[in-house]
């Protein structure tokens, strides 16, 4: 018996199923919490006729909670999903967040329970849209190996909330009255339309929907050769999915096989009689939990393609997944049938159910999943963050009591999540007002955390003006400072016939017109291996002011067509730099491109090593840091910015 289930987002559309069927199918918990925003606490929610009062999702709210299930927006997820497993808490997840994470299983019950076995804490649920699909092409992948699958979906709006659902009824009314269409949830009205986008755009003309089925098929499936073309259709239908699926396989399969192979997969239905009429729809699908089939016949296009016609209640087949109850009497292949959507290892039997493996003598609010928690007996670990921060409200990166900096921001996210004091180095110390969209940091850690768990938890704690973009493990010892050596800055100076309004706490808005040919004579001089004490801000203890300037770009750039070439960059590649170096060789530069220095006068001030001869310290707000080199023998490298963690994943609103 488990002693504390959470249903996290229990007021939505899917949440009121998992409610419903964790008390209609008697799930062994001697206790139900219901967890939300702070805009439902309070709400009495009535299931099986017993009211449960709606609590705050906060961290809390996970002490002493064995199993979650959540279903929740993506951000909600990322922020949660941390809080709880760092209490010991199984976490079932049915947003996006983490189901492409490698670390955390994707898991449908009846296709492949045995990766559950490989949970830490997390256990996904995947897109409904994937699932019915993989459903079908789960036992015709078995017997002659999917090669390749073209999709069409036809998605009710269920399947984008509450609201959405509310938006339909209404818009449907107003569009048979000739009245105004509510459009608050959908980018055009829905009521008697089609819309060919579910998600957001992402390369190649796809969307994040269609991206998500084809990936979350391959992790299921576990072969990456499967070829998936999906294309994701918003209908005006109230509730349950279809899809006409194209399924092409390696070796050819007649419609009887097919027809046998699916009736004996658990979970699936076949209604196929089209000489009757009799095929899914999605009126006679809803309240159901199997994936109905119908219209099987073999592609008279490709000799070994079959098409068919799929139907799934999504809300109820996704609450379905979450918490079905699993007997003693089901055998492990069969234990999808039943079994909540990754409750943990399956354990011995007790009091007539299968429950969940715990460690042994485990005690009340001690952790479950040990290894994810932060002692004093785990081995550090060395994490490197790559992130990008608009500096305009700080004094820089480095603490400073008293004052807002961006690593004593990133130090109280870090200790929210990990309860550790950790003080985060980074690569380089901007100065007040300077911003960054490479700054590397370093942090050592005791706590087990995915590296996905940290990204998200991490930027869900941070303010919008500063966010992680990257994550890594890194070799421990790795010293950001000492192994950098390559950095890049950019310079951006707007020209002052366009007033820059929307991005001016971005850029040096220069008064004089530049002569860009003049700069970058000027900037030839800079190049190479020099002492450049006259670019120093003040004289400092360093014992050596040589420093190796690789290149200077000097570029016009045009922000859009009204404002042709409105900026100027400067881009500057050094093995390091000096305080306000690269803004006082900006400023120089700018005093011979305004004309009031000669080119050669930039030999002079280099050769002076007197800040004195040269120019003025241009404003904190044009640059940005944009990149940062580590050497070959750093030990493990922290950041590949060609291969990032975080831009394979689709993080997106779940459907």
């Amino acid at each position: 018996m488990i002693e504390t289930v959470a249903v996290v987002g229990a007021t939505g559309a899917v949440g009121r199923i998992i409610l419903e069927l964790l008390v209609s199918r008697r799930f062994p918990a001697s206790r139900i919490k219901v967890l939300a925003s702070e805009r439902s606490v309070g709400r009495t929610i009535l299931v099986g006729g017993n009211p449960l009062t709606v609590e705050l999702l906060c961290p809390e709210a996970f002490d002493g909670v064995t199993l979650a299930i959540g279903s929740t927006p993506d951000d909600v997820a990322a922020e949660f999903i941390p809080w709880a497993v760092a209490r010991g808490t199984i976490v079932v997840d049915e947003s996006g967040t983490f189901r492409m994470d490698p670390s955390v299983p994707l898991v449908i019950p009846e296709i492949n329970p045995h990766a559950l076995d490989r949970h830490r804490g997390i256990i996904a649920s995947p897109n409904c849209s994937t699932t019915q699909m993989v459903m079908v092409l789960k036992p015709l992948h078995d017997k002659a190996r999917v090669r390749r699958v073209v999709v069409s979906t036809y998605q009710a709006v269920s399947g984008a909330g509450l609201a959405a659902s509310r938006e339909l009824e209404q818009g449907t009314s107003a569009w048979l009255t000739g009245s105004v269409e509510p459009q608050q949830i959908f980018s055009h009205p829905i009521a008697g339309n089609l819309i060919p986008q579910i998600g957001s755009p992402r390369d190649g003309g796809f969307t994040s929907e269609e991206i998500k089925m084809a990936l979350e098929t391959r992790k299921i499936l576990e072969d990456d050769s499967i070829g998936v073309c999906a294309t994701c259709v918003r209908v005006p239908v109230a509730n349950c999915h279809s899809e006409s699926i194209i399924i092409e396989t390696e070796r050819k399969l007649s419609v009887e096989e097919v027809r046998r192979l699916l009736s004996a997969t658990p979970g699936i239905t076949i209604e196929d009689d089209l000489f009757n009429s009799k095929f899914p729809t999605p009126r006679n699908s809803n309240g159901r939990d199997d994936v109905r089939v119908g219209r099987i016949r073999e592609d008279s296009s490709a000799p070994k393609s079959i098409a068919l016609w799929c139907v799934s209640d999504n809300p109820q087949r996704s609450g379905n997944q979450c918490c079905s109850n699993c007997r003693t009497s089901d055998s492990p292949q069969r234990i999808g049938e039943n079994m909540a959507n990754g409750h943990g290892r399956v354990g011995p039997a007790r009091d007539g159910w299968i429950g969940f493996a715990q460690p042994e003598q485990a005690t009340h609010g001690e952790p479950l999943s040990k290894d994810l928690s932060t002692t004093s007996h785990q081995k550090l670990r060395t994490i490197c963050v790559r992130l990008a921060y608009e500096g305009t409200r700080y004094c820089g990166w480095q603490i400073q009591p008293g004052r807002m900096t961006v690593q004593g921001t990133l130090a109280e996210a870090l200790k929210s999540i990990t309860g550790e004091s950790t003080k985060p180095v980074g690569s380089s110390r901007t100065d007040a007002g300077v911003h960054a969209i490479g700054q590397m940091a370093v942090f050592e850690t005791r706590s087990r955390l995915t590296l996905n768990v940290l990204f998200c938890a991490i930027n869900a704690r941070l303010p919008p003006d500063i966010a992680v973009l990257d994550i890594r493990e890194a070799a421990c010892g790795f010293d950001p400072i000492r192994s950098a050596i390559r950095k890049m800055y950019r310079y951006r100076i707007h020209d002052p016939r366009w007033p820059p309004i929307l991005g001016r706490h971005l850029v040096w808005r220069c008064r004089s017109q530049l002569n860009i040919d003049a700069m970058r004579t000027a900037a030839e001089h800079l190049l190479g291996k020099h002492d450049f004490t006259s670019f120093e801000k003040v004289p400092s203890l360093r014992l050596s002011k040589v420093r190796t300037i690789y290149s200077i770009s000097i570029r016009r750039v045009s922000c859009d067509d009204d404002q042709p070439d409105a900026e100027i960059w400067i881009e500057i590649e050094g093995n390091g730099f000096l305080h306000n170096m690269v803004r006082i060789i900006v400023g120089s530069l700018v005093m011979v491109g305004s004309g009031r220095r000669s080119p050669e006068w930039m030999q002079e001030a280099l050769a002076s090593h007197n800040r004195l001869h040269a120019g003025p310290t241009a404003p904190a707000q044009g640059l940005v840091l944009v990149r940062i080199d580590f050497s070959d023998d750093a030990g493990q490298m922290p950041m590949d910015y060609s291969s990032s963690l975080i831009q394979s994943q689709i993080i997106d609103h779940p459907e």
